[in-house]
């Protein structure tokens, strides 16, 4: 996406983006999402079982944009239209080790709730994977 002498993306900065994809009936589903950035790809880890998923499975495209943990866009923030991958495996887990370091205590809060949902039998929680996000254009 990035040329030389583009300006570097602004999300990295970000503590939260808000995901938006779409729905099999092409309606918007925007959600806050914690995230790493490498290069210029967007990692968020996942249940396999969530809504996000089944909707980047039917249709990839998707938005990004800095918001705050309700998922709240300020009117000029930097937006983002990209393609999302679905990942399992080691590059799944590699996702959900750089995404809970880089939200410290509340990364290991989040991984421990996540367990002990899917010890309970909560199928949802069971199997996570990772979404690369390869942005394609500034909106």
């Amino acid at each position: 996406m990035r040329k030389e002498g583009d300006r570097p993306l602004l999300i990295e900065d970000a503590r939260y983006l808000r995901l938006t994809s779409y729905r099999e009936d092409g309606s918007e589903a925007s959600r806050p999402v914690w995230f790493v950035q490498r290069d210029s790809v967007i990692e968020i880890t996942t249940p396999e079982a969530s809504k996000k998923v089944a909707q980047i499975s039917h249709d990839p495209r998707v938005e990004i944009a800095p918001a705050d943990m309700r998922g709240k866009v300020d009117e000029d923030a930097e937006r983002l239209t990209g393609v999302a991958r679905i990942v399992h495996g080691d590059a799944s887990d590699e996702i959900a080790a750089a995404v809970k370091a880089k939200y410290g205590w509340q990364g290991k809060v989040a991984e421990t709730v996540y367990g002990a949902r899917a010890r309970a039998g909560n199928d949802l929680y069971a199997t996570r994977v990772g979404l690369r996000i390869t942005p394609t254009e500034r909106l």
